[in-house]
């Protein structure tokens, strides 16, 4: 676009600009003549100045990055030459106005900085003003005249080409930096409403690419605009879950505040328990004292019964040799009997001498008779008390073992209450630590009953704060609320 301005405004004002500048170096005709002749011998110059000014640039890579190859450089070299071809001929018309312009243009495009050219005018014009003063082998006051007015119009004619290629430079410079300023206030102006926009809540505005991929506009707008949906979200899901909450926390203290009395209940019950365990403890030592008591008074009259079952024995021992005895005395009774039934027959045989005799015999016989029923009174008494104390032997015997059976069941009977004293002991001193586990629980419960509370009411302020988000989030207009349903328009 710019070129094509270049060409169609150098027909008219280009013209006039140069034929200014021409006057005002004072490059007249005689100047351009003076150029005309030197034209063979300044083109030989040029030639070999460029030669190696681009020599020079190849070893530069500030430079050379603007020629792309070798074929370019030999392009743009052979273009320079012409231009300088074009100067020393004097062709100072619209097409060298128009060939100037188009290189300054380049010189523009591709960001050659003025400095880079001018140094290789200085360069070329080194070259020309060498030969020249070479060429003049006789320097007489006249030739140095010439000499003078030569190198001036070749100095002059450079001058006017620099000058209209740097104004050239600087119109496109300038062109591009009213092109920018344009844009920039164009951009600006875009920029300025959208922000507005946004500014009013709408985020679904955007910018045209070529200016959002310079202010990455439309990924920032896009991201906000999924950051309020998520916002929005959010709050919509945290206004829900803070009022569940909130309900949850309000279920939770009635349950804990419950919970409490509970506690407190079972508290008194367990102080109760304990001290009927207490008691029932004490019970137990007393029942284990009677039980060793009982044991001991058992284990005496096992003793006892020991003794009494030796004295049975004895007197049944005693009693048998009570028979042994009544058979001797049985036996002295038979033998008195038949000695008195022997006298009784001598006494008979002795007849009237022998009566006093007989009647002893009888008596004797009649005191035999009265022994030994005695005796068998007595045998009789003697085995019925053998017999009873033999039976009494067996009771004390049976007593004995039973005694000694209940001895071992007291033994029993104290080593059971001996374990229920400790169980009941120990059982106590459980109760005791599950009665301060319950207390504890107790002081637990009621604490945490009132950061339920507390809790509670963080909750309610977490849910009006939400609702209040929600409503901020609410007055941006999001891509996505034409989708929306009526419902989620309404929770936020």
């Amino acid at each position: 676009m710019q070129r094509d301005s270049i060409v169609t405004n150098s027909k008219g004002a280009s013209s006039v600009h140069l034929e200014e500048r021409l006057k005002f170096l004072k490059l007249d005709a005689g100047d351009q003549g003076r150029l005309r002749m030197m034209a063979p011998r300044v083109q030989s110059s040029v030639a070999s100045a460029l030669e190696e000014f681009y020599q020079i640039i190849a070893r530069m890579p500030d430079l050379n990055r603007h020629f792309g190859s070798e074929p370019h450089r030999l392009k743009a070299r052979s273009s320079q030459q012409q231009h300088w071809a074009r100067i020393v001929t004097a062709e100072f018309g619209d097409d060298y106005a128009l060939a100037v312009r188009r290189i300054g243009a380049v010189h523009a495009r591709i960001g050659l900085e003025p400095r880079w050219y001018i140094g290789g005018y200085g360069l070329v014009l080194d070259h020309i003003i060498r030969d020249l003063v070479t060429d003049r082998r006789v320097l007489t006051g006249s030739a140095r005249g010439h000499l003078a007015a030569d190198l001036s119009a070749v100095m002059r004619a450079a001058l006017l080409d620099i000058d209209l290629s740097i104004s050239t430079y600087l119109e496109q410079i300038d062109g591009r930096r009213r092109e920018v300023e344009d844009a920039q206030h164009r951009s600006f102006d875009l920029l300025s409403g959208a922000l507005g926009q946004i500014a009013e809540g709408d985020l679904t505005t955007r910018l045209e690419a070529t200016l959002s991929e310079r202010t990455r506009f439309n990924e920032t707008v896009g991201s906000l605009d999924g950051l309020m949906g998520s916002v929005r979200r959010s709050a919509q899901l945290i206004s829900t879950g803070t009022g569940r909450i909130s309900d949850a926390s309000n279920d939770m203290a009635r349950r804990t505040e419950q919970q409490a009395a509970s506690l407190e209940q079972t508290a008194a019950a367990l102080n109760e328990m304990t001290a009927s365990v207490r008691e029932s403890a004490a019970r137990s030592r007393a029942a284990e004292e009677m039980a060793g008591h009982a044991r001991q008074v058992a284990t005496q009259g096992s003793r006892v019964m020991d003794q009494t079952r030796a004295a049975m024995a004895e007197v049944s021992a005693s009693a048998s040799e009570m028979g042994q005895i009544i058979g001797v005395i049985s036996e002295i009774a038979f033998q008195t009997s038949l000695l008195a039934l022997n006298a009784g027959v001598e006494a008979a045989r002795a007849g009237e001498a022998g009566r006093g005799f007989a009647v002893v015999a009888a008596e004797v016989r009649a005191l035999a008779q009265r022994s030994a029923d005695a005796v068998r009174t007595i045998r009789q008494l003697i085995d019925r008390s053998v017999e009873q104390t033999a039976q009494g032997v067996k009771l004390v015997t049976e007593t004995d073992t039973t005694l000694a059976r209940i001895v071992s069941v007291f033994q029993d009977i104290e080593t059971i209450v001996t374990e229920m004293s400790a169980t009941a002991q120990r059982q106590a001193l459980s109760i005791t630590e599950i009665n301060s586990a319950v207390s504890y629980l107790d002081e637990v419960t009621q604490k945490n009953a009132a950061m339920v509370e507390e809790a509670s009411a963080t909750s309610a302020l977490l849910n009006t704060e939400a609702q209040a988000l929600a409503g901020l989030v609410s007055r941006f207009t999001l891509t996505g609320d034409a989708a929306a349903s009526p419902g989620w328009r309404r929770a936020v």
